[in-house]
């Protein structure tokens, strides 16, 4: 009842406040995209070639920016072939939204609102029980700095730290790498297994390293980090989403990088899409956008 009611509330809240339209993408898909994860193989009788289940529907609903849509989501059904645990499914629903001319921040607005929308829906107030914790959805959630979060949550200073100091850091902590060593990757890798536990009251992490955001567009201030967030409520991450990249060569650049970390054993690294680059080509729009798993 209560997952009917959030399909429909999330329906209005977009259609009815923010304008936007519902529209439907392929689940089929002759190349995967739109996240890091090992996609499910399937073979298509018709065409005699192989097809790949789709693990999100961004770079579809991006092609559709190109074609003059302004506000879009869709309600996806995705397929992930990887774990299964508290909150991983390997076949799950999320929804994603694209909007025109907005960037990360603007996004996280409208997903605050939606938030608020349902809880008020669903349960007639803005607090609600995770666990053992009472949350309160009200007032404007902390944006905060991947930077910043390691410094104020277990005191890491990354601008005192070189790349040995990363890797020591680290082995200290038992955290490995997928594929090569990048100081990118090495400090998302610290953030995702120290930091998401301390996140219990709605927060907002911004600003990742670029090379674990083949998708999000390069920060306006800093040349290594890129305009992305997630949210996190009840320690554990609920949505990601950023600026997007609407440049064909940057996208080319960061695609890739994907496939060097490919060559390096990197099994959720994603593929070079060439249609997808050729749809940029013709002129996108900036925008924003963000996933979030229902």
């Amino acid at each position: 009842d209560a997952r009917w009611l959030i399909e429909k509330e999330v329906r209005r809240y977009l259609q009815d406040v923010e304008g936007y339209t519902e529209v439907e993408t392929p689940v089929l898909q002759p190349l995967y995209g739109g996240t890091n994860a090992r996609p499910f193989t399937t073979h298509m009788n018709a065409l005699d070639c192989d097809f790949y289940l789709r693990i999100a529907p961004e770079l579809y609903l991006k092609r559709l920016i190109v074609g003059g849509y302004e506000r879009i989501f869709e309600i996806a059904r995705n397929f992930r072939n990887e774990g299964i645990d508290h909150t991983h499914q390997p076949e799950f629903t999320m929804i994603e939204w694209y909007e025109a001319y907005a960037d990360y921040q603007r996004i996280m607005d409208i997903t605050e609102g939606l938030f608020k929308h349902l809880s008020q829906k669903l349960h007639g107030k803005l607090t609600l029980q995770v666990g053992t914790h009472e949350i309160d959805l009200s007032g404007t959630w902390p944006r905060i700095t991947m930077k910043n979060a390691l410094r104020k949550f277990v005191q890491i200073d990354l601008d005192a730290m070189d790349d040995d100091a990363l890797k020591k850091e680290l082995s200290s902590r038992n955290v490995e790498v997928a594929g090569s060593f990048s100081r990118g990757k090495a400090i998302f890798a610290l953030f995702d297994h120290t930091v998401p536990p301390q996140l219990i009251q709605p927060t907002w992490i911004i600003d990742y390293p670029k090379e674990v955001s083949p998708l999000s567009k390069q920060h306006r201030l800093e040349p290594d980090f890129v305009e992305r967030f997630e949210g996190y409520i009840g320690g554990k991450e609920i949505c990601d989403g950023w600026s997007e990249i609407t440049d064909g060569i940057e996208q080319r650049k960061r695609f890739d990088v994907e496939q060097q970390h490919m060559r390096e054993g990197d099994e959720e690294a994603q593929p070079l899409d060439e249609e997808f680059i050729e749809a940029m080509e013709y002129g996108m729009p900036p925008l924003g956008g963000i996933g979030i798993g229902i």
